[in-house]
């Protein structure tokens, strides 16, 4: 619920050029994309399965990249 919240304030934000709405969905997604790749680190340390770990990073790193990418590009529309 927070999420969309913050997606519905950023896309307002973006739309009619307030930058006081796009900064909470800055902060959340900043903090969602690291606490996602230090739990992924995190549990791949802990396994001791090799192949599992390859999945997981398989699976995760995408993620992450693509969050990642779209926070830079609200970064960029939040410092125009």
């Amino acid at each position: 619920m927070v999420f969309l919240l913050s997606n519905i304030f950023a896309v307002t934000g973006i739309i009619l050029r307030s930058r006081l709405l796009v900064l909470p969905w800055l902060g959340l997604y900043l903090t969602r994309i690291l606490f996602t790749a230090s739990l992924a680190i995190y549990v791949a340390h802990l396994m001791p399965i090799e192949w599992f770990k390859a999945i997981l990073a398989l699976v995760v790193t995408p993620i992450i990249v693509l969050e990642s990418a779209l926070w830079t590009v609200i970064l960029r529309f939040y410092t125009r």
